[in-house]
């Protein structure tokens, strides 16, 4: 059945789209819940690699009343590529931009560069603190610009920054079927930043079967004090039993390490500190050898030079024609036994000499193997000091990131004496990254709130100043686009429909809003459509994404700072948000109730006023233009 008796349903303003379900069938009889949204309170970003005060011209032009200005390059920008950053844009420019959004009642925020990079730090082979630290210019290039074109409000980032095994940290979901036992794990040293080694959960590792105790099951161990465990050996290959281990053992093993050490061990750096163990083993053995054959070599030497003494001297004290008596005959080296070479005749002194060189290179060879492998197993062991898992290494140095990104947006809204405090906005982007969950933007935000909090008192701020200032310059921003995208890897019940699926799916992401809300953690929306698979920016309302109950929620929790994210589509995507919202396309509210293109269209004659929604970027500005009377100008 279809609907056009409606307000917005009429001659100048059609939708023909059918209702598919109750609920909104209900609602297109006007009997469903009224979000009372005006076009007001819903804004829609700008094409980010454009001219964004052309863009803001354009959108004000669409009836847009909220535009989020953003940008798309990062470094030396380019227009004409695309690449679009905020210091293409001069005092004068930027005053151009305040003005046209302050006459024409616009709220502005605006969108860093999605290229600015990792929060973390995070490029090719691990993490690099003069990348972050470009990231982080990047950032407080947005925020700098946001402190001369607004009067506050969000500055938003995205939190691309690591990948992690979806199925590791949220049991709810996998990346793929087998993803729970061919997980990805990575290491990282926190000394260098670089990642150590990539884990896979189905790769066995081979290591010694360790003896065990028969009646307690525990191990034997060869060093009780450093836990070296006692390997068996084959009596009659006399080598060691080997043995393939599973991911079991390791968990088990980064349980018993945990306890040992008093800090969470994971498997993974189980796994690492076990083969390094045996590679430690390995290096201890060689220069077990290298040590055992230097002080061989030593002993060699010293006989050697006093045979060479006493024959230096004897033969010294011989008469020239007497010395033949001391020759020798020796084999050659090169006929190695066989007596096809004629054998060399040396004299005493000689041959010792040549003796000692040969002892001397023996020397340097086990000094250099023993130092060498004893250095080996010495590195090893620093480096399992300083293991540490991805998320552990990345989401300190986020938190560092944003609190200085916070603190820079506070030092802008205070020099600026802006109406309402610039925020740095985090925004959950997509599953496969770190930060997509709704748990990873939380933990993010709290985290950076309190490393803001703990550089603002060291910088003399009281406790409760801190927290105030860490609370109002760092707000999420929370995409329910981006948010749906994890739709795909919910793990689904077999015995449920994909619509059954798809409403547990649903449940499980309001918990999470709730969750958010009740924290205290966004500040900022964003409004895009999609069907549960990739981030396309469908119009609102021509999805499945329950754009509706994410709003009503968001009003109760007093946030109404929404922005449509348009794709191909452009400002049709505001304004289907308009018709998504519960309002008109071009319905506007007076007297306490909505008016819709209908009465305005026929009930017009008469008024007393020009219709507000009239005004456009040649308007007036209303705090400057307004008469004794209180008359509003046409």
């Amino acid at each position: 059945m279809y609907y056009f008796s409606q307000a917005y349903f009429n001659a100048m303003d059609r939708s023909y789209y059918p209702p598919t379900s109750p609920a909104e069938e209900a609602a297109l009889r006007g009997e469903g819940p009224d979000m009372k949204l005006n076009p007001s309170e819903i804004g829609i970003s700008a094409p980010p690699m454009q001219d964004q005060l052309r863009a803001l011209e354009t959108r004000i032009k669409q009836g847009a009343t909220r535009v989020e200005l953003g940008f798309t390059g990062a470094g030396k920008g380019s227009m004409q590529r695309g690449a679009t950053t905020p210091e293409m844009y001069g005092r004068e420019e930027r005053r151009d931009i305040k003005e046209l959004a302050t006459f024409n009642k616009i709220t502005l925020s605006t969108h860093a560069s999605p290229s600015a990079g990792s929060l973390a730090g995070l490029g090719q082979g691990g993490f690099d603190e003069s990348a972050r630290e470009k990231t982080l210019n990047e950032i407080k290039r947005a925020i700098d610009f946001a402190s001369d074109t607004t009067h506050g409000g969000a500055v938003v980032v995205h939190t691309t920054d690591f990948p992690r095994a979806i199925s590791e940290a949220f049991p709810e979901f996998k990346a793929y079927k087998e993803e729970p036992e061919k997980a990805l794990l990575y290491i990282v040293d926190d000394r260098t930043g670089q990642l150590i080694q990539m884990v896979r959960k189905n790769v066995k590792q081979v290591l010694p079967d360790w003896e065990k105790d028969p009646q307690t099951g525990g191990y034997i161990y060869v060093d009780e004090e450093k836990k070296i465990r006692k390997p068996k050996f084959n009596p009659e290959t006399k080598r060691p039993v080997m043995k393939e281990y599973d991911w079991e053992f390791f968990e088990k093993e980064a349980k018993e390490l945990s306890e040992k050490e008093g800090r969470k061990i994971t498997p993974e750096e189980a796994y690492i500190r076990v083969s390094y163990d045996m590679q430690q083993e390995y290096h201890k053995g060689w220069a077990l050898q290298f040590g055992t054959g230097y002080h061989e070599a030593l002993a060699d030497k010293e006989k050697v030079q006093k045979a060479l003494e006493f024959y230096e001297k004897l033969e010294s004290s011989m008469p020239e024609e007497e010395k033949w008596k001391l020759r020798r005959q020796l084999p050659s080296a090169a006929d190695r036994g066989a007596g096809f070479v004629p054998p060399e005749v040396k004299m005493p002194v000689g041959y010792l000499k040549d003796r000692l060189r040969e002892v001397d290179l023996r020397l340097e060879y086990y000094r250099q193997g023993s130092v060498g492998s004893e250095q080996n197993a010495q590195r090893l062991e620093m480096d399992k000091q300083h293991m540490l898992p991805i998320r552990d290494y990345a989401e300190e140095k986020i938190a560092d990131t944003v609190a200085r990104a916070g603190i820079f947006a506070m030092q802008k809204t205070q020099a600026k004496q802006l109406k309402e405090p610039l925020y740095v906005s985090p925004e959950n982007i997509f599953p496969e990254q770190y930060g997509g969950h709704p748990e990873e933007l939380k933990k993010e935000i709290l985290g950076s709130r309190k490393e803001m909090m703990s550089q603002l008192e060291e910088r003399g701020y009281s406790k409760e100043k801190a927290k105030q200032f860490a609370e109002e310059h760092i707000k999420a921003t929370f995409d329910i686009g981006h948010a749906y995208t994890w739709r795909k890897y919910f793990n689904e019940d077999p015995d449920k429909t994909y619509e059954e699926n798809t409403k547990e799916f649903n449940k499980w992401l309001f918990k999470q809003i709730d969750d958010l809300n009740t924290q205290k953690i966004i500040g900022h929306i964003h409004v895009s459509d999609n069907f549960g698979f990739e981030d396309e920016h469908v119009t609102p309302g021509q999805g499945i994404v329950p754009i509706k109950e994410f709003i009503e929620k968001m009003k109760k929790a007093g946030i109404k700072d929404i922005v449509v994210e348009p794709a191909h589509q452009d400002y049709r995507a505001m304004l289907g948000g308009w018709t998504t919202f519960g309002s008109g396309v071009y319905g506007i509210m007076a007297a306490g109730r909505r008016e819709s293109w209908a009465d305005i269209e026929h009930s017009y004659f008469g008024r007393t006023a020009p219709p507000y929604f009239l005004y456009g970027q040649a308007a007036p500005d209303p705090e400057h233009w307004t008469l004794w009377s209180g008359q509003r100008m046409e």
